[in-house]
């Protein structure tokens, strides 16, 4: 046993010096004071179920969500914890626990209640299967605290007792598959309590200086299990432990000064199969437990040349979050976060030989040949990528003379496995790779300073067409060496070159060529068949192709993506013939697009002048990657796109060449999402850092509102995307880019949602998200008892008026009757005047008619009899007029009309005049009369009447004029006759008694008159 131990102590030995040089794929991102944490001595690391990280350090407690630090301290108002010097947190269903060097700190995350437990300098917290907790005291033992009883037991050493906690200087606890509850001590060793024990004993391993299969060393500083559930035990003085199944120890890294010899923390990664030992002097190692990974051992220390270094070397805590990062715990050097240099985004670049292939690495173009080597066209030539990763390059400025500098613009092969090279300004070329020989053809058409081959492509005839700058389109014909010019507006060889310049030809499963140019479109041809199409942008057109200038096409069956410069992304729909426009709006990092490659995923992936695009067509949403996630830097090449057999995407940029394997390059852990953060017009209000906010309640007052929040994937935070969405305002969801703020203004009271989703850098969504419910409260005015209380007090005004209208109402009523009382004494008055008068002047008549009879003075006779029949229709006529002013079914002024113009066609019976009353229609029938109105009104137009056939000379026209208009009523009465001077005239009895009726109803009464023109009496009031 002790020639195996000695081995492995020598094999370590020798892959931990080599281990420095092997640390260099790996960088460290730096978190310290500077960016906000609470202080430089972090003692550990915790991630909550919500997806905070919480950093326990030596001045206080930091929450961290991938953009800034929230500190909790001592001196803090809420008083979450007892002392600034933490050294554990833990989160159970219903609890915090924060182990400080006083007193423990329990927090409920549901309504924010403190407490605190009697249990002093907490530095360890570990649950087991049946919910209880147990807690490490770096002095005082071990507490166990069972959740259904809430009771507390204390477990400590007892040197009468065999079967007690043999130290109770706890550093570590861990709690293994088969719930056994492993307790590492200062001094005393490794502790093992069975729970399912209900007598709580324990039992010891330590240290025994003559069994070498013993713990190396007493002082048990971390603890963990890996895969297969073995136990690795940590120590400071023996370095690291296997506990083995028949309950010996393997040791490793235990000799003399020994870089590993003194471990402060110990983490196992799945991923890997490797340990993460962090030292107290020596920095980070990575211990590979599998012997096929080569090397071993790995060791991160502080470089203060690099920036990227690992902070600190002295490490004390090691925690490995949900998405797969680690997070180092220094002692002085803050938190560091270790992200792998050699990203999923891979470089290839060829070796530069001599000051003549400066160029060497500007990667234009790619092909894959029948071997699966891929080539690479550069500036100076040709490099080979081989399938085991060896590169080759093909230096061919000695090949092309009397050009200083060209570019390989595209590649293509024969069946033969020869090459085929658009190589500009050179013309084409052929490229056969056994014996690294070039050949040259140039067009006899085409001046040789002007061979700009930009793109070929090689069909399945085997005929390669060639686009070109201000020759067009052509076809080259291997067998017989031939250049041909095709016209694209009518797909025919011609003898002289079209002068357009074709920037990519591919063609598609259905036969045709697709030709994009610079400034005139999009073509669709099919040579044989004589088919063409042309697709050009038409600002009347929405669904038009968006920008002329094409740099680059990757047709399909249905579909046909096109980039374009400065315009983004067109889908051509092949169905319907219409193209869709995707640009920055939609989340492109730049609308120049070099070059478009789909890959085995169905996802289409772009080059810009801003990075790495990748377009899922089915969410229509981009991924972008620029130089942070592993580029070269952030600009591409033109045509610079290709897609290999094995599914691999290549890339060229200025600097050199990148590759991508779409199914390893996404991180699939979606981002947990959580609101950090609450404004009121600008300024933060207190939320607790334990708590989850559901409701928040502000009031109407509140106009101004920020609701702030995060993504808490850590991998690249700042490229997390968010989309929010205020439930009962918003319309729908709301890309917010990277921005982790929404800001609402004057927001109407009631109930609201808010709504927050997000993505990954790789794009992967939260599609939950998360939800806080707003509720603004109204104004006391918009209050449901304000409302109450007005509708009672509508209710009673209401009723109030209701009486007072009823008893006006009453009044009223009393008023008219006694009006009514009044006009009918007047009526009956004046009835007794006229008819009295009438039936005066009858007797008298009739008296005098007896004397002229007995007299037989027949002339006096018939004279009496006339004067009686004149006098017995008057009375007859005002009778019936008395009568119809009774009528209360008479009361329109249809009716009164209607009297008038019985009045009227006898008053002109036996005269040359007619009468004609104008504007009476339907509306005259529904405007109803008080009894005075239609009396006065009477009195005033048959008095008219009388003056105009007594005064009117020479009148053969009568008209009366009814005229509605917003509830005024005009009656005008005008004749044709002479007419009068009225400055001549006096006013007499009949016009002032006619003015005082009008009067009476509210009227006014006019009269106009000139010489030669007639007469009008115009009366005017408003309707009742």
């Amino acid at each position: 046993m002790h020639i195996s131990i000695r081995s492995t102590y020598l094999f370590v030995y020798y892959f931990v010096m080599a281990g420095f040089i092997f640390a260099q794929p790996y960088k460290f991102e730096r978190l310290s004071v500077d960016q906000g944490l609470a202080q430089n001595s972090v003692l550990s690391i915790y991630q909550d179920s919500r997806g905070f990280l919480w950093f326990c350090t030596m001045g206080g407690l930091t929450r961290y969500d991938g953009y800034s630090c929230r500190n909790i301290m001592a001196s803090d108002s809420e008083g979450y914890l007892t002392d600034n010097l933490v050294h554990c947190i833990y989160e159970t269903d219903s609890c915090f626990y924060i182990g400080t060097s006083r007193l423990t700190n329990c927090i409920n995350k549901y309504n924010g209640q403190q407490s605190l437990l009697n249990m002093l300098g907490i530095g360890s917290i570990a649950a087991d299967a049946r919910g209880r907790l147990w807690f490490g005291s770096q002095a005082l033992g071990l507490y166990m605290k069972d959740p259904r009883s809430k009771d507390i037991k204390h477990f400590k050493f007892n040197p009468k007792d065999s079967t007690s906690l043999n130290n109770n200087h706890i550093l570590a606890l861990f709690i293994d598959r088969h719930q056994v509850l492993w307790i590492g001590t200062r001094a005393g060793g490794l502790c093992r309590l069975n729970l399912a024990d209900s007598l709580y004993r324990f039992s010891t391993l330590q240290h025994d200086p003559k069994n070498p299969a013993s713990l190396s060393h007493n002082y048990v500083s971390a603890i963990c299990a890996d895969s297969a559930g073995r136990l690795w035990i940590a120590t400071k003085g023996g370095g690291l432990n296997r506990l083995n199944s028949d309950g010996t120890f393997t040791h490793f890294f235990n000799t003399p000064n020994h870089p590993l010899k003194d471990i402060s923390s110990l983490l196992f990664d799945k991923d890997k199969n490797a340990l993460w030992i962090g030292t107290r002097r020596n920095g980070l190692f990575c211990y590979y437990l599998s012997d096929r990974q080569k090397p071993r051992l790995l060791n991160f220390q502080y470089n203060p040349d690099d920036p990227y270094s690992i902070s600190n070397n002295s490490i004390h805590a090691l925690y490995k979050d949900r998405s797969g990062i680690i997070w180092i715990g220094t002692y002085g050097g803050g938190v560091n976060k270790l992200i792998a240099k050699k990203r999923k985004i891979k470089t290839h670049l060829f070796q530069r030989k001599s000051k003549d292939t400066a160029d060497l690495n500007s990667a234009w173009s790619f092909y894959e040949d029948r071997s699966g080597n891929i080539w690479v066209g550069t500036n100076t030539g040709l490099g080979r990528i081989g399938r085991d990763g060896v590169k080759r390059f093909f230096s061919l400025k000695d090949q092309i003379p009397n050009i200083a500098s060209f570019q390989i613009r595209d590649i293509t092969s024969d069946t033969s496995g020869k090459l085929w090279m658009a190589i500009l300004p050179a013309g084409l070329g052929r490229f056969d790779p056994q014996n690294g020989k070039l050949k040259m053809y140039q067009p006899a058409q085409i001046p040789a300073d002007s061979l700009f081959f930009y793109t070929i492509y090689r069909d399945n005839t085997g005929r390669i067409w060639i686009g070109t700058n201000q020759s067009g389109l052509i076809a080259f014909n291997p067998a017989t060496e031939e250049f041909f010019y095709y016209n694209l507006s009518t797909v025919r060889p011609v003898q002289i070159p079209q002068k357009i310049w074709v920037t990519c030809v591919q063609g598609d499963p259905r036969g045709f060529l697709w030709v994009g140019t610079w400034g005139h479109g999009l073509y669709q041809i099919h040579v044989e068949k004589g088919i063409i199409r042309h697709y050009k942008h038409n600002k009347n057109r929405p669904g038009s192709l968006n920008n002329d200038v094409i740099l680059s096409i990757a047709p399909g069956r249905d579909a046909v993506w096109c980039g374009t410069y400065g315009f983004g992304l067109d889908k051509l729909d092949r169905n319907t013939g219409q193209f869709i426009h995707y640009t920055t709006k939609n989340g492109l990092p730049d609308n120049v697009i070099y070059s478009i490659v789909k890959d085995d995923l169905g996802k289409i992936w772009l080059t810009t002048n801003k990075g790495l695009s990748c377009f899922s067509p089915e969410k229509e949403t981009f991924v972008n990657y620029d130089a942070r996630d592993g580029l070269l830097c952030n600009e591409f090449n033109m045509g610079a796109g290709f897609k290999t057999s094995d599914g691999r995407l290549f890339f060229g940029e200025p600097n050199g060449t990148i590759s991508v394997l779409p199914s390893n390059i996404i991180n699939s852990y979606p981002p947990q999402v959580v609101l950090t953060e609450f404004k009121k017009f600008g300024k933060p209000e207190p939320l607790s850092p334990f708590r989850k906010i559901e409701k928040i309640k502000i009031s109407y007052s509140d106009y101004m509102i920020t609701f702030g929040f995060a993504a808490l994937h850590f991998k690249n935070s700042l490229k997390n995307r968010y989309t929010f969405t205020l439930e009962g305002f918003d319309k729908g969801w709301i890309d917010n880019s990277y921005r982790r703020e929404a800001t609402y203004t004057n927001l109407d009271p009631g109930e609201y949602v808010f709504r927050v989703k997000a993505a990954n850098s790789d794009g992967v969504w939260n599609e939950k998200g998360a939800s806080v419910q707003l509720i603004i409260t109204p104004p006391f005015w918009r209050t449901w008892w304000f409302y109450s209380a007005n509708l009672f007090l509508i209710l009673a005004l209401a009723y109030l008026l209701h009486r007072i209208h009823l008893a006006r109402a009453l009044q009223i009523e009393r008023i008219k009757n006694m009006e009514r009382e009044r006009l009918r004494r007047q009526m009956a008055a004046d009835f007794h005047d006229e008819l009295g008068h009438r039936v005066t002047k009858i007797s008298l008549l009739s008296k005098l008619l007896t004397t002229h009879l007995h007299k037989n003075e027949k002339n006096k006779i018939q004279e009496c009899l006339n004067h009686i029949g004149k006098h017995t229709d008057s009375l007859f006529a005002e009778m019936r007029e008395f009568v119809w002013e009774l009528d209360p079914e008479k009361d329109t002024l249809y009716d009164l009309m209607a009297q008038l113009k019985g009045f009227s066609d006898t008053l002109f019976e036996n005269t040359e005049i007619a009468f004609q009353i104008i504007g009476l229609d339907n509306r005259t029938e529904k405007i109803s009369l008080p009894m005075n109105w239609r009396q006065n009104l009477l009195r005033i137009f048959k008095e008219g009447m009388h003056n105009i056939l007594k005064h009117a000379k020479n009148c053969s026209s009568v008209l009366l004029e009814i005229q509605l208009s917003d509830h005024v009523l005009k009656l005008v009465l005008s004749d044709d006759g002479e007419g009068f001077d009225p400055a001549k005239v006096k006013n007499g009895n009949g016009l002032k008694n006619m003015k005082e009726r009008a009067k009476t109803i509210n009227g006014t009464l006019e009269i106009e008159s000139r010489i030669k023109t007639g007469t009008r009496l115009i009366f005017k009031t408003k309707l009742p």
